[in-house]
C-alpha cells in the first residue's frame, strides 16, 4: 500500500500545475510603436489592383471572401520599420477595398484640395490589409490580416486615423489578435504619409515557441 501511495505522489508531483499550463498557453501581447528615432513610419502608394503581386496574394489568401479588385489598391513604399515591444520589425502592407465599399460607387481617396473638398462623396469604405512581417535580419515571420472602415467623407489633408482590427495571421502570427492604429496625412500625389503607428498585437505563446 505504501508503495502504491508513494508512486501516486511521485506521479502527481511530475504533472504540470495549472499555473504552468496557463503560462504556456497565455497570449503574448506587446505594444506597437514607431521605430526609434522615426517621426514618419513610411508611405503608402496607390496602385492598379490587378497588376500588383502583393494585392493578388491578399485576394488569394481567402482571408477576405468579400475583397475585390475594385478601384485603386494601396501598397507600402518599401518596408516600414516598427517596434513590437522592443523587437524591431519590418512590414510591407497591401490593402484592397471590400465589395461592400461599392454600395455608393467606386471608392477613391482623392488628393487634398485647397480649400478642402469632400472625399469619395462622403461614404464609408471597408479596407482589407495584409501585413507581411520580417525581423531586422530579413527572416520571414509571417503575415497578419486586418479590417478597417474609413469615412471617405473626411478631409484627410489635415490628418486621418485608422483602427485596423487584426482578424488572423500565419506562422508566428497564426491566431493573432489586436488593433493597429495609424495616423496619416493624404498627399497631393495621392499617396499617404503614415506619421505614427500604435496599438497592441497579441500572439499565441505556443506559436512563438515554434519560431
Amino acid at each position: 500500500m505504501n508503495k502504491i501511495r508513494a508512486t501516486l505522489i511521485a506521479t502527481v508531483l511530475t504533472l504540470p500545475t495549472l499555473a504552468t499550463v496557463n503560462a504556456a498557453t497565455a497570449p503574448i501581447c506587446k505594444e506597437l510603436t514607431n521605430a526609434a528615432g522615426s517621426n514618419i513610419v513610411g508611405f503608402i502608394d496607390p496602385v492598379l489592383c490587378n497588376t500588383d503581386p502583393s494585392i493578388k496574394q491578399l485576394v488569394n489568401s481567402n482571408q477576405f471572401p468579400d475583397v475585390s479588385y475594385l478601384g485603386l489598391c494601396y501598397v507600402s513604399r518599401g518596408a516600414i520599420n516598427v517596434l513590437w515591444g522592443t523587437k524591431e520589425l519590418t512590414v510591407k502592407t497591401a490593402s484592397a477595398w471590400t465589395d461592400s465599399s461599392s454600395t455608393f460607387g467606386v471608392p477613391v481617396i482623392f488628393p487634398p484640395t485647397n480649400p478642402p473638398s469632400l472625399y469619395g462623396v462622403g461614404y464609408i469604405g471597408t479596407v482589407a490589409t495584409q501585413w507581411a512581417i520580417s525581423d531586422n535580419e530579413g527572416k520571414d515571420l509571417g503575415v497578419i490580416y486586418t479590417r478597417d472602415t474609413i469615412n471617405l467623407g473626411e478631409n484627410l489633408a489635415t490628418a486621418g486615423s485608422e483602427d485596423d482590427v487584426v482578424i488572423g495571421g500565419s506562422k508566428l502570427f497564426e491566431g493573432a489578435k489586436g488593433t493597429i492604429k495609424l495616423r496619416s496625412v493624404q498627399l497631393q500625389s495621392g499617396s499617404v504619409e503614415v506619421g505614427t503607428l500604435g496599438g497592441k498585437l497579441c500572439i499565441n505563446s505556443q506559436e512563438q515557441n515554434k519560431n
